[in-house]
């Protein structure tokens, strides 16, 4: 069994998987991580470069300084919010932006966090990953890296239509109502922008070189609240795919007759991936728990305001339903993903249940009986476990809120109690 500690990870194991390694997990996942770079996350050095040794986190460089500004200004934003929302009083609009920023901003350090362990997370990873890119279970085909990178990129071009949705919805909602408001000098923009940032326009006044600075604050956010779901799924269907390479070479065996020093061998590798999956929960469970919190909260609250009919345009009722579908389909994903890292450790049990009992070992019987007592999954902090069956709880949960809320759902009294100030006529009422 393999237990990974900083004392394991010497300068020779680190020189012999420093090496170009084809259809590796880290090699897949690099250009994402460059992505999110760009937006001020995972500030970490060398995430394209096949040697190993490359890979490292500085505190002094220009990646960590931008990453930390723009945490810096997320938080800042948080507590902002916080602040006028406590002048103006709890509403169910100002408990959606505390929740948003308080999930993205949490997201984002514990991003920061991951990328000051990612040299060592690396090397551990490759450690166990090397087993499986030489015979007998490497392929020709990179069919990881192939599907790693079509499922990012799947979903970040997803994610960035949903995002332009939300900004084209807002300026037709704020053009469309200025037809109707006494003429005035203001701009769609600054009233945009204005409306977008009710709680940074309190303290200060509207400035046209903020907009780049204030369109990179946003982009970081909700691109965080997307990537926290990328890299639950890229890492599950990761290690489910090492799992099922253990499977399949047991497959091969099927009806020959194998000695124990395969099942040793076999097991070994098994209990490797096992302490992988360990090591990997402990680094990204706080992860998944604000990713599954988040995804279950926007969920139920997206379901709730489909009950109410505030769409004035075919545009912003086009983008209501696509953001539903959206973070709906992206979080069943996310937790299917993360689901097949236990059904693959299941696997192996239907070829050994075939063979014959005269064939039956004591490490056939070692082996098989690790499969069925280990519960071998990420966790939410270890409140939960990622399974099938949360898939069925979390929709269970959804269902139950609905029905609940359903005859409770008033029209006329949300109507009311809707926070007005964001009116485009109030803006240009009052400048």
């Amino acid at each position: 069994m393999v237990h990974f500690r900083d004392a394991d990870i010497s300068k020779k194991s680190v020189i012999k998987v420093a090496r170009k390694s084809p259809d590796s997990f880290i090699n897949a996942i690099g250009p994402l991580i460059v992505v999110a770079q760009c937006l001020g996350i995972m500030p970490v050095l060398g995430v394209l470069m096949r040697n190993r040794n490359a890979v490292k986190f500085k505190w002094i460089a220009f990646r960590t300084i931008y990453s930390v500004l723009v945490l810096s200004c997320g938080l800042v934003e948080l507590c902002l919010f916080l602040y006028r929302m406590k002048i103006l009083g709890v509403t169910l609009h100002g408990v959606e932006g505390i929740t948003f920023y308080g999930i993205t901003v949490m997201g984002q350090l514990c991003f920061f966090l991951l990328a000051t362990r990612w040299p060592k997370f690396v090397r551990c990873w490759d450690k166990v990953e090397s087993v499986f890119l030489t015979r007998p279970y490497r392929t020709r085909e990179r069919r990881l890296e192939r599907s790693v990178r079509s499922l990012y990129l799947f979903w970040i071009i997803l994610a960035f239509i949903e995002y332009n949705l939300a900004q084209c919805a807002a300026i037709n909602g704020i053009s469309r109502a200025l037809e109707i408001c006494p003429s005035t000098k203001i701009t769609a923009l600054e009233i945009f922008y204005r409306s977008q940032r009710p709680h940074v326009f309190m303290w200060i006044k509207y400035r046209r070189w903020m907009i780049p600075f204030l369109l990179l604050i946003n982009m970081s956010l909700t691109f965080c609240w997307t990537y926290l779901d990328l890299f639950i799924m890229v890492t599950g269907i990761s290690m489910a795919y090492r799992f099922k390479q253990i499977s399949d070479r047991i497959h091969r065996m099927k009806g020959m007759t194998i000695p124990d020093s395969f099942w040793i061998e076999i097991r070994s590798h098994y209990l490797m991936m096992n302490e992988l999956v360990l090591y990997v929960d402990k680094r990204l469970s706080m992860l998944i728990l604000l990713s599954c919190a988040s995804n279950l909260y926007f969920i139920c609250l997206q379901l709730y305001n489909s009950f109410k009919s505030f769409h004035n345009d075919l545009l912003s009722a086009f983008y209501f339903w696509f953001s539903l579908l959206f973070i709906m389909s992206r979080a069943i994903c996310a937790l299917l993903c993360a689901a097949s890292i236990h059904d693959s450790t299941k696997t192996p049990l239907k070829t050994i249940r075939n063979v014959s009992t005269k064939h039956w070992s004591t490490e056939l019987s070692r082996f098989a009986y690790s499969i069925t007592k280990d519960t071998i999954a990420l966790t939410g902090r270890r409140f939960f476990y990622l399974t099938k069956s949360l898939v069925l709880a979390m929709a269970g949960t959804v269902v139950t809120y609905e029905l609940v809320v359903m005859d409770q759902v008033d029209e006329k009294v949300e109507a009311t109690n809707n926070n007005n100030s964001t009116h485009p006529c109030n803006w240009t009422i009052h400048n």
